[in-house]
């Protein structure tokens, strides 16, 4: 019979990778459809 193998070291380390999300570009397009409502009630008449 044969001897099983020797389990697989459970040390090591934790590779960590930290994404920042850019918001100096762009921003003004997602909030491009805000409007104050005062705008919205004088379009309207």
């Amino acid at each position: 019979m044969s001897t099983p193998l020797d389990s697989p070291s459970l040390e090591g380390t934790t590779l960590t990778e930290e994404r920042l999300a850019s918001t100096d570009d762009g921003d003004h397009e997602r909030f491009a459809h805000y409007v104050q409502k005062d705008k919205i009630v004088e379009s309207a008449v």
